[in-house]
């Protein structure tokens, strides 16, 4: 299996962990809006998946408020 290789800069950019996290932060709320407008318009779908940097679950709030963002 081949993996996805990041451009050196987005990559070196995302050691740090404020970034990290951030970038996540806007990738998540993204994929919450699209899930949402999603079952707006009645469309059914399977599963999304999200990753999450290491950053982000170092950060012991992190389940917590993904937890009340699916609740919005």
């Amino acid at each position: 299996r081949q993996t996805a290789r990041l451009p050196r800069g987005f990559a070196d950019a995302l050691e740090d962990p404020d970034f990290a996290a951030a970038m996540g932060a806007r990738i998540q709320k993204a994929a919450l809006d699209d899930i949402a407008q999603w079952l707006d318009q009645g469309l059914m779908f399977g599963h999304v998946a999200i990753n999450a940097s290491p950053a982000e679950l170092r950060d012991p709030t992190y389940a917590a408020c993904l937890l009340d963002e699916l609740q919005m």
